[in-house]
């Protein structure tokens, strides 16, 4: 018996060791068999508790019939996170089935998406919007990589796994600086046409007690290193501390309690409509040579090594289904395989990615109102509204010559048209206010009036100095100072006192008077400057200005003192006739509150002088829109005012005010120019950032820089607004920010536009050689000759 004893004492480490070998044995199985089966399996491979040594436990296969595919749309600022991978793929521990993730495409387009139960839809929807909020879910009705692949003639895969056991790590995030699917993504992007390279990850909450089985497999990798066949020791001997560590590291990487199990399958392969060559097979599989498990690399099945038919293998691949069972990962290691990259990879290899340029969370915020553009969401082009309140908060436009500014205000201008709403477009170059006249329709037409102030044999009958009804002629005056200060050299306090009373005391006491006559007032002996005078002190409400036109102007200005007002004033009358007459019929109250639609075209005048004229008709605007203080606020109308080449007519001490006092008298202002520096001074600049809209199109550094600290947090970069293409912007509507392109203008209604013109100067202007018939005698202007007719009124 003690022999016996003996015997049994002396083998037991060896039968340990074999059933150590033996348990090994059918664990290294798991994920690594190269058995296929002829029906779907589950991609969970079968589990059994390894501490209990139950029965193994077979997973139900779990083959989706009705997979619902969803495009997964990235942002293109969007940026690589391993942490947020990693947090997504934790969370699909709430799907009950298997989640596809496929990338598919070729030189054509490349495309991402996930193939989903219907039950586990929103789980995945609600995960994936937590970890992108910048990216988007769609559903795919369509898929070009199913459809080639029932109609192509060739196809190949290799449906990799892991040679070691499933207890060994793969290579993880933590190796990882970049994405691992870099190399992959180029392989896509380099096949032709009529071959689609497609990546499959087919994933599942691994059931069962795999991280308990971590562990256990780790224990008996350490006692059977200790029971080695042929000279098993009677005790076990512990292996250095070294190594110990080392395996201590690599099942707590492994079996982290933090990270969930997963199983999974990975199939990569190519469907062509010629035969695939092992080279192109090479280069698409090459990126897994980055994955390592266990400290080898992973291998593979081919097509031809499945025991399928070639109508089964595609059904497969159709249904993203498994006939062998996946390996074993945790969500670190999954993340590795099943992630989005970062938007740069796309543009530093040029890779046929599209993004989602909708940046707004829901571009349904941006679907009703004026359309100033269409953005690409989702695949589709989708119309890009400015909401009419939003409009009250101003729009402002920024762009170098060509980018699209222009477009977009005419659009908007014929759709306030289209509306019956009033507009005013004040056009220094002529060119956008001839488009909008070409497309407005007949009943358009008929309130339309044209104002052209170059035109040699025309006179419009303008005057910058009409007080309309309820307007303020203090408001006004100053106004129209400003206006002139704007474009004057070496402007000082005495003239700008003298010219204030001068405004001031003829608004007050001549109802006609015209710009003509505030020369003619500083023209300090003659006959027509003492009438002038005698009128406003004898007619001036305000007492202020009596007192100076009556003592003041002649106690303390001398001749020489008025030689630069009338130098000023000269300049301007002598150049423009509409400055000389004192009818206004063209009356800014009265387009604003009946709709009407005044175009003004300043392109044949100076430089100077459009200044002057661009300046004095916005004034006029203000002052209208000021008089409407005692109408209601539902009953004021809305009133579109374009102004491209802002700066030429907005000062920079005005900007801020007049962006203020439009969105309280329901005045949509539209700016439009190039650079910020042409509005001077920063505070000045500051004021364009309140407006409610801000489209950006391509622009200089300088100012990309100054846009990028406000849209960083929407993945705008200055790189991407000075790379711009031709008609593409960057629209900050509110809170929602969005790129667009700009709409092509609508075909012209009409091509010859000089009786259109012509109609206007019929109602609206006198003929030049009348205002000058009616002039003859007196540097001061007359009203028009009464037998002019017209019948607008």
């Amino acid at each position: 018996m003690a022999i016996e004893a003996a015997l049994i004492q002396h083998s037991l480490p060896l039968l340990r060791g074999r059933s150590i070998e033996r348990i090994l044995a059918e664990e290294a199985g798991k994920g690594r068999s190269t058995f296929i089966s002829q029906e779907p399996v589950s991609v969970t491979p079968p589990c059994r508790s390894l501490r209990n040594m139950g029965e193994n436990h077979v997973p139900e296969p779990n083959v989706s019939h009705d997979y619902q595919s969803f495009r997964i749309w990235m942002s293109p600022g969007y940026e690589f996170d391993w942490v947020r991978s990693e947090r997504f793929i934790k969370e699909l521990l709430a799907v009950k089935g298997p989640v596809l993730f496929e990338i598919y495409g070729n030189e054509a387009g490349i495309q991402l998406q996930f193939g989903v139960s219907r039950a586990d839809v929103d789980a995945v929807q609600v995960a994936f919007t937590a970890e992108h909020s910048t990216c988007q879910l769609t559903r795919a009705n369509t898929c070009r990589f199913r459809n080639h692949l029932t109609q192509s003639s060739h196809f190949a895969f290799r449906d990799y796994y892991p040679v070691s056991v499933y207890h060994e790590n793969l290579t993880c995030s933590s190796e990882f600086r970049y994405t691992p699917l870099e190399a992959l993504l180029c392989a896509l992007g380099r096949l032709p046409e009529d071959t689609t390279g497609f990546y499959q990850c087919i994933m599942q909450p691994a059931t069962g007690v795999w991280h308990e089985n971590v562990a256990v497999l780790y224990d008996l990798h350490y006692l059977h290193s200790s029971y080695r066949e042929g000279n098993a020791p009677r005790y076990g001997m512990q292996l250095p501390s070294s190594e110990l560590h080392m395996q201590a590291q690599r099942m707590e990487r492994k079996a982290h309690p933090d990270k969930p199990m997963f199983a999974a399958a990975l199939r990569i392969g190519v469907v062509s409509d010629t035969p695939i060559s092992a080279a192109m097979m090479q280069s698409l599989c090459s990126f897994t040579g980055l994955f390592q498990h266990g400290s080898r690399a992973l291998a593979y099945l081919s097509e031809r090594d499945y025991s399928l038919s070639t109508d089964s293998q595609c059904r497969m691949l159709e249904l993203g289904a498994v006939h062998r069972h996946g390996f074993i990962v945790n969500s670190q290691e999954l993340a590795g395989l099943v992630h989005l990259f970062d938007s740069k990879v796309v543009a530093e290899h040029r890779l046929p990615i599209e993004f989602n340029t909708t940046l707004s969370p829901d571009p349904g915020e941006l679907s009703e109102g004026v359309v100033i553009g269409m953005a690409r969401s989702n695949g589709e082009d989708v119309p890009v509204c400015i909401a009419s309140q939003l409009r009250e908060r101003s729009v402002h436009l920024i762009g170098v010559s060509g980018s699209g500014k222009t477009s977009v205000m005419v659009n908007m201008a014929l759709q306030d048209a289209g509306a019956g709403q009033g507009v005013v477009f004040i056009d220094p170059h002529g060119d956008a206010v001839r488009d909008i006249l070409a497309r407005l329709s007949e009943q358009e037409l008929e309130r339309t009036i044209w104002f052209d102030p170059g035109d040699p044999d025309y006179v419009p009958l303008w005057n910058p100095l009409a007080l309309g009804a309820g307007a303020n002629a203090h408001r006004l005056a100053d106004d129209l100072l400003s206006s002139i200060e704007r474009v004057s050299t070496a402007w000082g306090d005495r003239l700008a006192h003298i010219l204030r009373n001068g405004l001031l005391g003829l608004i007050q006491a001549k109802p006609d008077a015209t710009l003509s006559d505030l020369y003619d007032l500083i023209r300090k002996d003659s006959p027509e400057a003492k009438r002038l005078r005698t009128l406003i002190v004898n007619n001036a409400t305000d007492e202020t200005v009596r007192n100076f036109w009556k003592v003041d102007f002649l106690k303390d200005y001398q001749k020489g003192d008025l030689a630069a007002p009338k130098h000023k004033l000269h300049k301007l009358i002598s150049s423009q006739p509409v400055f000389c007459q004192s009818e206004c019929r063209i009356n800014l109250p009265t387009i604003m509150n009946e709709g009407r639609i005044l175009l003004v075209d300043l392109s044949s005048v100076g430089a100077e002088t459009r200044k002057h004229l661009g300046s004095f008709m916005l004034t006029q605007v203000m002052i209208a829109a000021l008089a409407r203080s005692k109408v209601p606020y539902t009953e004021r109308k809305p009133f579109g005012v374009f102004l491209d080449e802002a700066h030429l007519f907005v000062g920079p001490e005005t900007i801020e005010d007049m962006i203020a006092q439009t969105r309280k008298y329901r005045i949509r202002l539209t700016l439009a120019h190039q650079y910020l520096k042409q509005f001077g001074r920063a505070a000045q600049i500051d004021a364009l950032s309140t407006v409610g809209s801000t489209l950006i199109g391509r622009i200089d550094r300088n100012d990309a820089g100054y846009f990028a600290k406000d849209l960083s947090v929407h993945g705008i970069t200055a790189d991407n607004l000075v790379g711009l293409k031709k008609y593409h912007m960057v629209a900050r509507l509110d809170t929602c920010v969005c790129t667009l392109k700009t709409r092509p203008l609508p075909e012209p209604v009409h091509t010859d536009l000089r009786g259109i013109i012509q109609d206007s100067y019929r109602k609206y202007y006198t003929p030049a050689k009348r205002r000058r018939q009616a002039g003859n005698g007196s540097s001061s202007a007359k009203s028009a000759d009464e037998e002019f007719f017209y019948d607008e009124f």
